[in-house]
């Protein structure tokens, strides 16, 4: 998977939970991470095992299995 600048994504924080961020920069397999509503202090520089694309919400994902079910059916 590959991750830009700019891309938005979701990354360990430094206390070890999924945050929305967005990469900052790229070097080689690390990334430089800014986190959405804190400052420059609490940017991180995480590896591949530390970063995702963001998942849907609760609600979105349950909308959606709802439509393909009741396509389907």
């Amino acid at each position: 998977m590959e991750f830009l600048k700019g891309d938005k994504i979701q990354a360990v924080d430094q206390n070890g939970h999924w945050y929305q961020g967005t990469v900052l920069s790229v070097f080689e397999e690390m990334f430089e991470i800014g986190f959405k509503g804190w400052g420059p202090e609490f940017n991180r520089t995480v590896s591949y095992n530390e970063i995702r694309r963001p998942l849907l919400p609760l609600e979105e994902q349950i909308r959606g299995e709802f439509l393909i079910l009741f396509t389907i059916v």
